[in-house]
């Protein structure tokens, strides 16, 4: 069955499944190094909905509210960032990016559990909701919950096919700045390139950083290559 709009009705959502958030530590990949050569240092961003709205976030909110995207683990932080650069990485685009390591404030307020199994018969939540395509449908859920109360949403991954990380996504108003809600947010900055620990969990999800001069990885079948590419193999009619 697929996702459906959400309850038109003020106050459907308000008793929706939660997940504690406060005293938590999120995660946010952001690029820092921008084309033109300059640096964005903070990595907070709330994005609204663009036009058109299948040019924004699975979660971006109508304007002047909007969406900042981080996740529970460096590697759910990093998928989310990368998007359609998910097969053969280049080792400059995780060195032109910074992982935000972000402890959330005593008194953060709880996100919507879109995981949670009460969310699917009571309210019509499916996995389409972080793993769908339908852009305009996701933007209007996220709108719903932001009218019945909440701050933000916990779910699932769209790049991670075992559904085990983690993302939640903040809502505030539109722009640059730390969420206003919960405290004072912090947070300390790390490099991506040079952490072994997430290059191997990257290897897990199939993707491949390469440095400069290696080759992007091809899975050719075998079959496919010509009888003179074949290892152990002579150009046909060449005598030994």
């Amino acid at each position: 069955m697929p996702l459906d709009w959400p309850p038109r009705q003020a106050a459907h959502l308000a008793a929706f499944p939660s997940e504690p958030t406060a005293g938590r530590t999120f995660y946010r990949a952001w690029r820092f190094a921008l084309a033109d050569g300059t640096t964005r240092d903070g990595p907070w961003w709330f994005g609204s909905v663009p036009d058109p709205p299948d040019a924004g976030g699975r979660y971006d909110l109508p304007a002047p509210m909007g969406t900042c995207y981080t996740a529970t683990r460096p590697a759910g932080a990093v998928l989310e960032s990368l998007q359609a650069l998910l097969t053969n990485l280049p080792t400059a685009e995780l060195r032109a990016r910074r992982l935000a390591v972000i402890p959330t404030p005593p008194d953060t307020p709880p996100a919507a559990k879109l995981t949670a199994r009460a969310g699917a018969g009571r309210y019509g939540v499916t996995a389409a909701l972080w793993a769908g395509v339908d852009r305009q449908r996701t933007q209007a859920w996220a709108a719903a919950f932001r009218r019945d109360g909440w701050w933000a949403l916990y779910g699932g991954i769209h790049h991670d096919p075992s559904g085990r990380l983690r993302g939640v996504a903040l809502f505030d108003h539109a722009g640059q700045h730390p969420p206003t809600f919960g405290g004072d947010w912090s947070h300390t900055t790390r490099t991506l390139h040079d952490d072994p620990d997430l290059i191997d969990e990257l290897a897990a999800f199939g993707i491949h950083v390469r440095e400069p001069g290696d080759l992007p990885v091809a899975d050719l079948p075998v079959a496919n290559l010509p009888v003179a590419e074949l290892p152990g193999t002579d150009p046909p009619n060449q005598q030994v």
